[in-house]
């Protein structure tokens, strides 16, 4: 065998090999693969520039090489991803339930930890009473002579916040026990489970004291959930908007499976390595009027059941403004129908300006302990009428 065959043989094999070291042990094995094909056709169609194959190796490899470039760029500048463990919806609270899909467990109780690769962000203890909802602080000297009715998703269930951290138990706290909170929230909820518990009559049943006021906090993202616009939407009491602008009962959300799209499996291997290949191939959701329209129809009609079945009860929704055309169009249309709506931005000083300031991190959106004790003040001195109860 000649020395130049042997030669080219032993760089095909380092090539080779150090092609494998790349993908096996970079962060961006697609970038760090494409930087080293790039780099190798530059330096070959240079040595044949003259030539029609030179130039078209030139030109690849100028291509692979501003791909490789564009995909370390962008895995750097990614943050590690965060992690729950054992996670918020696995930790022996929460079960498959038949009306809700998943629901909170009577007398449960589990802990959520949040982890960048190196560190743990936050650590918190969740527990649930024989109702089911989230427990509440211990009893007073005179026992409650009302309720109050708290509706939501993972902010109103107090996601990062150890029990005694949350709205609810905060707000109760600070009326000394006089009204009694009933959490009904839990993670990745919307209206529709708020509308479908009260409709079935659980939240009558679980409820001791006539209820005085209910509050429902709510955030844009409600709108798509209420559609089954999420991956956990699946087997989620569906609504349908009815001539009467309300909702009815439709059945239940088949739900979004992430390769229910018909996604090869080559594709898919490739978007958990390739960060171009999932930003171009990852799927658009858009919510849209007939979202908002549902989601504002599930709020209305909850508004109706908790005044038909608790007379007197005052309906209220607190709502998580900032820069959202969908939270803009929700709250327009819940201001059209005279629902009693109390904005976050009048509640947390300097929000949405420098939300990542009432953040539990900076990187988890969820409001921290301080956030959440200032809506528990809001809701007791602005909603409930304060420590008086409106006497």
């Amino acid at each position: 065998m000649s020395n130049p065959m042997v030669r080219r043989i032993a760089c095909i094999a380092a090539l080779g090999a150090l092609a494998y070291v790349l993908w096996t042990t970079t962060a961006a094995p697609v970038g760090w693969c494409a930087l080293l094909i790039g780099t190798t056709l530059i330096a070959l169609g240079a040595r044949r520039r003259a030539t029609s194959a030179g130039k078209a190796l030139l030109g690849v490899g100028l291509v692979a090489f501003f791909i490789g470039g564009i995909e370390i760029e962008m895995w750097a500048s990614e943050s590690s991803p965060l992690e729950h463990r054992p996670g918020p919806l696995g930790a022996g609270y929460v079960d498959d339930d038949d009306l809700l899909a998943y629901a909170t467990q009577p007398n449960g109780s589990g802990v959520d930890e949040l982890w960048t690769p190196d560190e743990m962000v936050y650590r918190a203890a969740y527990a649930t009473d024989e109702d089911a909802v989230r427990i509440s602080p211990p009893p007073g000297d005179s026992p409650p002579d009302g309720a109050v009715l708290c509706f939501g998703g993972s902010y109103m269930f107090g996601e990062a916040l150890n029990n005694e951290e949350t709205v609810a138990w905060q707000a109760e706290t600070q009326l000394d026990g006089r009204l009694r909170f009933y959490n009904f929230a839990l993670h990745g909820y919307s209206s529709h489970q708020m509308l479908a518990m009260l409709e079935s009559g659980r939240v009558a049943k679980a409820v001791d004291e006539p209820p005085r006021f209910a509050v429902y906090w709510a955030i844009p993202d409600h709108a798509r959930r209420a559609a089954g616009k999420r991956f956990w939407s699946a087997n989620t009491p569906r609504y349908r908007v009815g001539e009467d602008g309300l909702a009815v009962r439709d059945g239940a959300f088949p739900g979004l499976d992430e390769r229910a799209d018909g996604t090869p499996a080559l594709l898919a291997s490739l978007q958990r390595v390739s960060w171009i290949a999932r930003k171009l191939s990852e799927p658009k959701v858009e919510v849209t009027e007939e979202d908002v329209a549902r989601w504002v129809a599930t709020v209305r009609s909850a508004k109706a059941e908790v005044e038909r079945q608790f007379d007197g009860c005052e309906f209220h929704v607190v709502f998580h403004d900032g820069p959202s055309d969908t939270g803009d169009r929700m709250r327009e249309l819940l201001s059209e129908h005279d629902v009693p709506m109390h904005l976050v931005s009048s509640i947390l000083p300097g929000f949405p300006e420098n939300r990542r300031s009432w953040y539990v991190h900076e990187r988890d959106a969820h409001p921290s302990a301080e956030a959440a004790q200032l809506v528990a003040s809001y809701i007791v001195n602005s909603i409930i009428g304060g420590p008086t109860l409106g006497d």
